[in-house]
C-alpha cells in the first residue's frame, strides 16, 4: 500500500500553492463558555453581513479578532442559536440527508428559527431567505400565533398577514388567547372577525343557525386595518 505521506518532505523545499476548495483558514468565536472554530469562508461568503469587513488585512501590530484562539470574536448570543446556524452553514454527515441528486439540510423547526434569528441580526440575506422558505414549507407547520409573533419579530410580511387572517377566521380563538399579541391587535382581530361573520340557517332549519367567516372579507380587512404595519415588513 502506498504511503499517504510520501512526497511531503520534497514539497517543503519549494512553493506549494493553496487549494482553493480544501485549504480552510479558521475563524474563532467565543460564545458563553465555549470556543468555536470553523472555516472562515462560510462567513466571508455572507456578503453585506456584519462580518463582511471583519476579515480585512490586520492593522500593523494589532491582532485581528477571530484569527486564532487567543483572540476569538466574542458573541453575546445564545450558544444554542449559534450552534443551529453553524449546523446550517457547515453541515456534517449527521445533519443532512441525500435525496436522489440533492442534499437537504435536516434541521428541526426550532433550529430553523434560531438560524433565522441570527441571520436576521447579522444581515445574512441568503441564509435568512432560506430559513424563511424552509419554515414556510409543508415540512414545518407554524401555528397562527407563531406566524404572527415570528413574523413581527423577524419582519416577514407574509407570516404576519397569514397569522392575522387565520386567527380572525378561527371562531374558537378567544380574547384571552389573542392578548399575547397585545390588546390593540387582539381587538382589531376580533373586529375583523365580527365584520366578516355571517349566519346561515339553511342547513339547520329556522330554529338553528351556524356562524361562518367570509375569508375574502377577512383578507380585505386585514390588508386595510394593518396596512401601515404590513408595509414595513419584507415580502417573503
Amino acid at each position: 500500500m502506498a504511503n499517504p505521506g510520501a512526497g511531503n518532505i520534497a514539497a517543503e523545499g519549494g512553493f506549494t500553492k493553496y487549494n482553493n476548495m480544501f485549504c480552510w483558514e479558521p475563524i474563532w468565536f467565543k460564545v458563553e463558555d465555549e470556543l468555536f472554530c470553523v472555516p472562515r469562508s462560510g462567513f466571508a461568503e455572507a456578503k453585506d453581513s456584519v462580518f463582511d469587513n471583519m476579515f480585512s488585512a490586520p492593522t500593523s501590530g494589532v491582532p485581528v479578532e477571530g484569527r486564532d484562539k487567543e483572540h476569538p470574536i466574542g458573541l453575546e448570543d445564545s450558544k444554542k442559536d449559534v450552534i443551529c446556524l453553524l449546523k446550517y452553514m457547515y453541515p456534517t454527515i449527521t445533519h443532512f440527508v441525500v435525496k436522489t441528486k440533492t442534499v437537504d439540510i435536516q434541521l428541526k423547526k426550532e433550529e430553523w428559527i434560531s438560524v433565522l434569528k441570527l441571520a436576521t441580526k447579522w444581515d445574512m440575506t441568503d441564509i435568512r431567505k432560506t430559513a424563511i422558505q424552509s419554515l414556510s414549507g409543508s415540512l414545518y407547520v407554524l401555528t397562527s400565533t407563531e406566524k404572527l409573533s415570528l413574523g413581527r419579530e423577524f419582519r416577514v410580511r407574509d407570516w404576519v398577514a397569514e397569522g392575522i387572517k387565520a386567527l380572525a377566521q378561527d371562531i374558537n380563538v378567544r380574547l384571552v388567547q389573542l392578548r399575547v399579541h397585545g390588546w390593540e391587535t387582539a381587538a382589531q382581530i376580533l373586529d375583523i372577525r365580527s365584520q366578516s361573520a355571517y349566519q346561515d340557517s339553511g342547513r339547520y332549519g329556522y330554529n338553528r343557525s351556524a356562524v361562518y367567516i367570509d375569508a375574502e372579507t377577512v383578507t380585505q380587512l386585514t390588508e386595510s386595518v394593518f396596512a401601515a404595519e404590513l408595509k414595513e415588513y419584507e415580502q417573503a
